[in-house]
């Protein structure tokens, strides 16, 4: 039976249903499809059977839906979790100290979206979701503005002659397409085919319209070749959603984005900064309740106002007043700013009675014709801002002051000291301390619901009722209400072995009198910290089956944080001695441009690998063997069939192209015609290994994509050593080749580089003559270029080898020579070359000679005892 090379979501769904009847089996097969999905969803979701049979069951749904909306084809797979806040409410957008949250990713509950892009700028969009019709629209609908100005500005400028649109699901997905548009005005974005699906309950607190926002920005940046970034997407998710009428932070977003597996996120606002901080990996869970939707008309709409007036307006300037009358209270005041910057908890509790002094010098009321008669310019600027206010309040409306800063003043400490004690209970030496550091966590939540419902005034009855119950259920450590509040969510704090009591009682006791069933409207979520959005490594090519490349050039974006983060892989790829100690980093450091990690690695540029399977083979005939050296059989299997066997195991694979000379053909074909489907392309002369990939030129005129450069008779390269060289070249994203070497005495090749170690030639000791060096890197035999690069690089010195009178090569053993040639003329040019020194010695032995046949074989012996 014939491998699949490009797959589809009808594939897709055979493997998903075939993963099904895999879950709980003690031998799985360990290198199929199916297997390896139920491999990633243990690794996000947990390796409860029931749970991952849930969710292979909603990839089924997605998946089939998409095929039946949109036709069967190439697809991936995004996904963002739920966010869920333990503490830090109502104190995000406060200017007066330096502030930060304490939420996380939900594990359990996530947000899916399926893609396959386009080749025109408009935006097909479905949900699985009941009652919300199918959308379209064309990103070309938003008014490109390409002069030089602040692109913030436009955006505002945009928005405000926009005013509020209409209410529609799709508005989300609008304000991140429009605002890349805005970001990028000069681009002509491609846009997509979505569904979405999603466990996250819509206008239930745990931000499902932030994760709409961070999907479609992920996705189009996939489908553009943009580059992902999580600070940046973060951000730009933030402003995006400020289309729908808000003019929020960026919290929801972030955690979306930054959120690690058994951690919480502690986010720090001006300057941002996000600290993962661990959580105890098992005993507990966060469960939200449901409670009532929040009433959004104008008198709770002007409630929120008035608290942003007090605390983004009013206190600041207050506070002014208070230290430029009293500089020694100021002084003490500037020291409680610096604990609060530094997030010395410790220092900030000493000066609690400096924090109560400031509080109790605040007015405790202030009407608003006051601010009008005291802070004229203020008053306008809030007028301006928040009208609904003056006309549902009057200006004779009295504003707290003292109560809204107690709240931001004591919810600062709490956040700060539940992320202490919250890394203290994961690291712990034993259960009962660990508890106790939990139980300090709950306390902190009592007090957080006390202090929104007191001093802040955004409980309802409701949930406080919830609070109520949850306190009196064995287990329960901590609850309150979590997010804007006058409806929404309670979040309560629980050991594992209470989680079945407390939903009954709540149940019982709240939803049940009002005739519902929180479990069944998707009210109550069980939730544990998991990982932030991602790309699904289970889905196919992102390239359009009907064109697969549609003339469609890379882009890189010079984002300052991405160029920063791309440096830094450089530098430590380059530092080629050091390897081993650095590997890991690297890994890391490519995970993170790529927003993916090795486990679940899929290429976000597809792949077309051309394997060299020509050349006469001189030796190995002279050694006695007779048979072609990519057909030689090692371990049973031939050569070449275990390279396809590799490079077909990677996703977003094109179909592979194999060059051969005009007596091998035949045979290799007939070989071939029994594993995988392949195309051919012919080498007339042998003219070396340069020329033979440069026979491919005309296979690949219009492919946009990456090249995997192997030889055929290289079957002892392991699998991993292609797919990190593919993942850190795509992450560095500018590196015009990317090849895997091994460290060795007296390298065959051994690459050159500067005093900074930048590569900058690779000689051959056989072909070219050159000296031998006594210890360096020798290449493998695997090559990963951008197509692009690629025949740049092979024209160029095509052109500078060739004799145009006699149409042989000026080259010492008249060859043009692969890697060699390529490397020194991409480095010439000022280009990116790197060296991975991070393959084992064995993988670069090949077939030379008939004695290598028992050397492999042992090798492969080795590798698969992990060895």
């Amino acid at each position: 039976m014939k491998s699949q090379i490009n797959r589809d979501t009808s594939i897709l769904i055979d493997n998903l249903i075939t993963a099904r009847g895999l879950i709980g089996e003690d031998a799985q097969p360990q290198k199929t499809a199916a297997s390896n999905i139920v491999k990633w969803m243990q690794k996000i979701y947990g390796a409860s059977p029931q749970i991952v049979n849930q969710q292979i069951h909603q990839y089924l749904k997605l998946v089939a839906k998409f095929r039946e909306i949109y036709g069967d084809g190439a697809i991936i797979i995004i996904r963002a979790p739920a966010r869920i806040n333990i503490i830090g409410e109502h104190i995000d957008y406060i200017k007066y100290f330096r502030t930060r949250v304490l939420p996380f990713g939900s594990r359990e509950y996530d947000m899916l979206m399926a893609m396959r892009m386009r080749d025109d700028d408009c935006i097909r969009a479905a949900t699985t979701a009941e009652g919300f019709e199918p959308k379209e629209f064309c990103i070309g609908e938003f008014p490109k503005d390409s002069r030089n100005r602040n692109r913030d500005e436009c955006w505002l400028e945009y928005l405000n002659n926009l005013g509020v649109p209409e209410t529609s699901w799709d508005n989300y997905i609008k304000a991140s397409a429009f605002y890349l548009q805005n970001m990028y005005p000069t681009m002509n974005l491609k846009g997509m085919d979505i569904l979405i699906d999603s466990t996250i309950p819509a206008a239930g607190g745990a931000s499902s319209s932030s994760a709409l926002v961070v999907l479609t920005g992920v996705g189009l940046r996939l489908a553009n070749n943009l580059p992902i970034d999580k600070d940046e997407i973060a951000d730009s998710s933030s402003r995006a959603e400020w289309y729908v009428g808000t003019r929020g932070g960026k919290m929801d977003h972030a955690t979306i984005c930054f959120a690690e597996l058994s951690k919480a996120l502690l986010i720090t606002f001006d300057p941002f900064d996000v600290q993962p901080i661990h959580t105890p990996a098992e005993g507990y869970r966060w469960i939200t309740f449901y409670t009532q939707p929040a009433d959004k008309g104008s008198k709770v709409m002007s409630e929120y106002n008035e608290r942003s007036i007090v605390s983004r307006l009013l206190i600041p300037i207050l506070l002014e007043d208070i230290v430029a009358e009293n500089p020694s209270l100021g002084e003490s005041w500037n020291r409680v700013l610096g604990a609060i910057e530094t997030g010395d908890v410790e220092l900030i509790e000493k000066n609690s009675k400096v924090i109560n002094r400031v509080i109790n010098s605040l007015s405790e009321t202030m009407m608003l014709n006051e601010v009008k008669n005291r802070f004229p310019t203020l008053y306008a600027e809030a007028k301006g801002l928040y009208p609904a206010l003056f006309e549902v309040r009057g200006e004779s409306a009295r504003l707290k002051i003292r109560d809204r800063a107690a709240h931001h003043l004591g919810e600062i400490r709490r956040v700060l000291k539940a992320a202490e004690l919250l890394k203290s209970a994961a690291e712990a030496k034993g259960k009962a301390l660990e508890s106790e550091f939990m139980k300090q966590v709950g306390q902190l939540m009592y007090e957080t619901h006390d202090s929104l419902r007191d001093l802040y005034e955004i409980s309802t009855d409701d949930i406080d009722r919830v609070v109520d119950i949850a306190k009196r259920s064995s287990g329960v450590y901590g609850a309150r209400v979590m997010g804007g509040g006058f409806g929404g969510n309670v979040l309560v704090l629980v050991e594992d072995e209470g989680v079945s009591e407390l939903i009954e009682t709540v149940e019982k006791e709240y939803y049940a009198p009002q005739g519902r069933s929180g479990l069944k409207e998707n009210s109550i979520l069980i939730s544990t910290p998991g990982d932030g959005v991602m790309t699904v490594p289970i889905g196919s090519s992102v390239v359009p089956e009907s064109n697969p490349s549609a003339n469609r050039k890379r882009r890189y974006c010079r984002c300052p944080i991405r160029e920063s983060v791309r440096q830094i892989l450089i530098n430590q790829t380059n530092d080629w001695k050091s390897w081993e100690a650095n590997e890991q980093k690297i890994i890391n450091l490519a995970s993170d441009l790529l927003l993916m990690d090795e486990s679940n690695f899929q290429p976000i540029r597809p792949i077309k690998p051309i394997i060299v399977a020509a050349g006469k083979g001189q030796r190995a005939q002279e050694s006695g063997l007779e048979t072609p050296k990519p057909l030689v059989k090692i371990a049973g299997k031939p050569a070449i069939v275990h390279v396809l066997d590799i490079v077909c195991s990677i996703p977003n694979l094109e179909k592979p192209i194999i060059v051969v000379s005009p007596e091998g053909e035949s045979a290799i074909q007939a070989t071939l015609s029994k594993h995988y489907d392949v195309e051919y392309v012919i080498q007339r002369e042998a003219k070396g290994t340069g020329d033979a990939v440069y026979q491919a030129k005309s296979k690949l005129q219009d492919f946009d994509g990456d090249v995997i450069v192997i030889w055929s008779a290289q079957p002892a390269i392991r699998p991993q050593t292609v797919w990190k060289s593919i993942m850190i070249h795509q992450a560095v994203g500018n590196s015009a080749m990317t090849l895997p070497t091994t460290k060795r005495e007296k390298p065959y090749a051994p690459l050159i580089r500067d005093s900074n170690n930048r590569v900058i030639d690779s000689l051959e000791t056989h072909l070219e003559s050159a000296n031998t060096v006594d210890y360096g890197e020798d290449n493998i035999g695997v090559f990963c270029l951008t197509n692009n690069d690629l025949f740049y690089g092979l024209d160029l010195a095509h052109t500078k080898a060739l004799d145009p009178i006699t149409g042989e090569y000026k080259t010492p053993k008249g060859e043009l020579g692969f890697p060699n040639q390529m490397v020194r003329t991409l480095a010439s040019q000022g280009k990116i070359v790197l060296g991975l020194a991070m393959a084992d010695p064995r993988e670069a032995k090949g077939i030379k000679v008939a004695a290598d046949i028992a050397v492999l074989e042992g090798y492969l012996r080795d590798f698969d005892r992990g060895e």
